[in-house]
């Protein structure tokens, strides 16, 4: 932000106006920068870490040493997730909201009484998030597992055996490709 675009024509040549403007596009500079720092902070997926961490104190989470920025947005997000009635609607909405679209697979069966929940590959990271969060909403007599699907034989159909020499049988199996 430049305080010179703001003086009429008439004084932008004048010594004294220009000496104030130097003097005062620092300042301005940084109450511009805070206004932005502000406007993100509202918000748990722009907030930088001093913002995640004040999220954190509010809803009560203590993170863990290895997690992310990423991951502890998500579980501050799973927290304010928590509106019931916890229908069956209701889950899909919050695993949707918390793994994307296509980032799990939920199964719900009331006559075995479990409820399976599958996380996509990328998502293995959040399974303990979601497992807890699971936890709070689905009701004591559900049996809840909450398992990776890892890649199987059709994810590599078009790739070689040459391409798939590159990878241990370990990274073909447990990282997204």
């Amino acid at each position: 932000m430049e305080i010179e675009n703001y003086i009429p024509d008439v004084l932008k040549n004048v010594r004294e106006f220009i000496s104030l403007a130097a003097a005062e596009n620092p300042a301005l500079e940084n109450v511009s920068q805070a206004v932005d720092t502000v406007m993100a902070e509202q918000f748990v997926k722009t907030a930088d870490k001093a913002g995640v961490k004040r999220y954190e104190a509010i809803v009560k989470i203590t993170p863990k040493d290895t997690d992310t920025l990423d991951e502890r947005k998500f579980a501050i997000l799973t927290k304010y997730n928590a509106h019931l009635p916890f229908t069956e609607k209701r889950v899909n909405e919050i695993l949707t909201s918390l793994c994307g679209e296509d980032g799990y697979s939920y199964d719900l069966s009331i006559a075995d009484q479990t409820c399976t929940v599958k996380l996509a590959l990328i998502n293995k990271k959040m399974r303990s998030t979601v497992n807890e969060r699971l936890d709070e909403i689905l009701p004591l007599d559900l049996y809840l597992s909450v398992v990776i699907m890892y890649n199987q034989h059709q994810t590599f159909t078009g790739m070689t055996h040459v391409e798939m020499a590159a990878y241990t049988h370990q990274q073909l199996r447990e990282e997204a490709m």
